[in-house]
Order: structure tokens, then C-alpha cells, then sequence
């Protein structure tokens, strides 16, 4: 029989970063199960990159449902690095200040099975560095984690009429200060160059404690999220 053979429907993980999605790929070569039913991609920083990313994907299909998971910043005392929240609403904040977000609501049956702490999650268009930002936010919206992906990932899905969830896990505190304003290190797609960290690193060495904290705690965050996605990628309801 020639042609193509037809695709079955997977389960579509997206991450922002190599970084985040590290942990669970490893999981992913080791177990069959996962290998065999799910897809990781990379989007990429920011809103428009997920939108763009999720839009491919689900084009190439069939999707079971997708998954929208990465680091995300805490905005409550609650969110501690490497703290987890599966989003019960999440709140496009992109648009104007003075606008209400738009809401997006995941599907009810993924939601119910996945265990977790609960809350709401905003998108945004910038790195917030400062625990003045985060506090700000904090009260337009009454959100517990920000991330810049999660709005325009879970548009898309909406409009193609596929189930999602949300997953983030927390790289930094509401009161903690980030050691740069990575808004002047992203490139034109939106992502941090690291060429560019390096260099400000080397004028201002006596950041670099706080950077080596960013890095455990990242690294803690994506073994927190890669240790939620497989229980529960093995468990959740066809």
C-alpha cells in the first residue's frame, strides 16, 4: 500500500526553551509510553512565537491535546522557585494597561485530573525583573505565576477546538529581583542572547552569585515540571 501513513493523535507538549523541556525529554527517551504518544516542541520566547508555533503544529495534527508548560515567575508568597501551578484561568495581559485581559479556560477534564496547586496564570509581553513589577501585576490581575507564551499558545488551541492545559514552574519569587533586565538582551524572535548575558556578566562580575541562583533555580523548576508531566501524561483520561 503506498502513500503516507496516517499519524494517530498525540499529545503536543510546548516550551519556550531548550532548558525547560531538558528533563522531560530525558524521561521521554527512556519511557515508551511517552515516546510513543507524545511530541515536544520549542516555540521560542514570547506570545507571538507560541501563537506562531502552536498554529504550525496543529496544522501538521492529528492533536490529542496540547500541553503549554515552561518557567513562569511567582506573584504570590505562595510561589516559591520550583513551586508548580496548573492554571485553573489563564489572562492575556499583552494588550493595554487600563484593558481587562482576556480569559481562556482549560478543558474541564484535563484540569480535573491533574493534580496540583491551582490559580490563575498571565501572560505578558516583557520580562518582569523587579518585585515592584511583580507586585503591580499582582494586583491588576490577582494572578499567581507570569510567563510571556501561555495566551498565545492556548489561543490557537481554542480556535482549532483543541483541549489544553497549563503547566509553569516558578524560577523566581514575587520579591525577588532578577540580576538583569533581560528585556535588553532579547533578540529580534523575542529570545535572551546569551552572548550579550556573558558581556554584562563580565562588567558586572559581582552579579554572578545571583545569576548561579537563577540557574539552580531554573534547573530545579524544569525537574519539578519534567516530574509532573510524566504521572501525569500516564494517568490523564483519553
Amino acid at each position: 500500500m503506498s502513500g503516507a501513513v496516517p499519524r494517530f493523535p498525540r499529545n503536543y507538549l510546548l516550551f519556550a526553551l531548550p532548558e525547560e523541556a531538558a528533563p522531560f525529554l530525558r524521561r521521554m527517551a527512556v519511557v515508551p509510553a511517552l515516546r510513543r504518544e507524545c511530541e515536544v516542541r520549542i516555540s521560542g520566547v514570547g506570545i507571538d512565537n507560541a501563537a506562531r508555533a502552536t498554529a504550525q503544529l496543529l496544522a501538521e495534527g492529528p492533536v490529542k491535546c496540547l500541553i503549554v508548560c515552561g518557567f513562569g515567575g511567582g506573584l504570590t508568597a505562595q510561589m516559591t522557585p520550583g513551586s508548580l501551578i496548573v492554571a485553573n484561568r489563564v489572562l492575556d495581559a499583552t494588550g493595554s494597561s487600563s484593558a481587562a485581559p482576556t480569559v481562556y479556560r482549560p478543558d474541564s477534564r484535563m484540569r480535573e485530573s491533574a493534580n496540583g496547586e491551582g490559580g490563575d496564570l498571565v501572560t505578558v509581553g516583557n520580562v518582569l525583573t523587579t518585585p515592584d513589577e511583580k507586585h503591580a501585576l499582582h494586583a491588576r490581575t490577582q494572578a499567581h505565576m507570569v510567563d510571556m507564551e501561555t495566551a498565545g499558545a492556548v489561543r490557537s488551541a481554542e480556535q482549532a477546538g483543541v483541549p489544553w492545559l497549563a503547566v509553569r514552574a516558578a524560577t523566581d519569587s514575587v520579591d525577588a529581583a532578577l540580576p538583569f533586565d533581560f528585556n535588553a538582551f532579547t533578540d529580534s524572535e523575542g529570545n535572551v542572547d546569551r552572548r550579550r548575558v556573558v558581556a554584562a556578566t563580565l562588567k558586572q562580575p559581582w552579579k554572578i552569585p545571583a545569576l548561579i541562583r537563577l540557574g539552580s533555580h531554573s534547573a530545579l523548576a524544569a525537574k519539578n515540571l519534567g516530574r509532573f508531566l510524566e504521572a501525569y501524561l500516564q494517568k490523564r483520561p483519553d
